[in-house]
C-alpha cells in the first residue's frame, strides 16, 4: 500500500491509502478533517494518490466509498469516478466459533 497526506500548518488534515494489485489502483481509507472539508483537501488526496497508480503503469483505478457517506459520494462524482458495484457487509452479533471472543 501506498499513502498520501495533505498537511496545513504542521498538522495532517486529510490522508489516503491505495493498493495495487492485479493491474488495479484501489483507493481507500481517505478521510479529511470534519473543518478541512470541502475546501479540496479529498480531491488533493484522491489525486495523489491516483498519481501514484499513473507513475506505476496501472491503468484501471476503483475508489472504495460507504453507500451512506454522501461526502464522500459527491467527492467520487467530482472526480468522475461512477459507481461500478456494491458490497453487502455482516456484522456477527455473537461468536461464530466456540471459544472465540
Amino acid at each position: 500500500a501506498y499513502y498520501a497526506s495533505v498537511w496545513l500548518d504542521g498538522q495532517a488534515v486529510g490522508a489516503g491509502r491505495i493498493a495495487i494489485a492485479d493491474d488495479w489502483g484501489v483507493i481507500s481509507q481517505v478521510f479529511v478533517g470534519d473543518e478541512h472539508r470541502r475546501c479540496g483537501v479529498g480531491t488533493a488526496v484522491v489525486q495523489a494518490l491516483a498519481a501514484i497508480v499513473r507513475d506505476s503503469g496501472v491503468d484501471r483505478l476503483a475508489l472504495q466509498v460507504s453507500a451512506d457517506n454522501a461526502e464522500a459520494l459527491a467527492l467520487c462524482g467530482s472526480l468522475r469516478f461512477r459507481k461500478h458495484h456494491m458490497y453487502r457487509h455482516r456484522v456477527l452479533t455473537e461468536p461464530s466459533v466456540k471459544g472465540a471472543s
